[in-house]
């Protein structure tokens, strides 16, 4: 089961690759929620439409960011390269003589990195 933490988490990963993708409407009540945590009625009262559209809203705009990462799997590479990134850094202290280049290597794999 995924903890509400990891799930804000990859709502903002989402958000950050895939939300230029979104109207502004659908960007700024994902920001507020998801990002600024405030409640859907804090959101409703600000944008004058009711708690429940704002629910429903939501839950239509995560789909919509879910469904672009299941056609492009940007966020799954960029995890693959950040469990890689992690691993080269993890082999650095056990190669010693090499580990310049090591860490050129992983200076190179960070800047490509779409959400560093």
């Amino acid at each position: 089961m995924v903890s509400q933490l990891e799930r804000t988490l990859r709502v903002n990963r989402l958000f950050d690759l895939y939300g230029p993708l979104l109207t502004e409407r659908q960007r700024r009540a994902i920001y507020l929620y998801y990002s600024m945590d405030l409640s859907l009625g804090e959101i409703a009262d600000r944008t004058n439409v009711t708690r429940q559209a704002i629910h429903d809203s939501l839950l239509r705009e995560v789909a919509s960011l879910e469904e672009v990462e299941d056609n492009l799997g940007f966020l799954e590479r960029w995890e693959r390269l950040r469990g890689l990134t992690g691993e080269l850094r993890d082999c650095l202290g056990n190669e010693p003589v090499r580990s310049d280049s090591c860490r050129e290597i992983v200076s190179r794999i960070t800047d490509l990195n779409p959400l560093s």
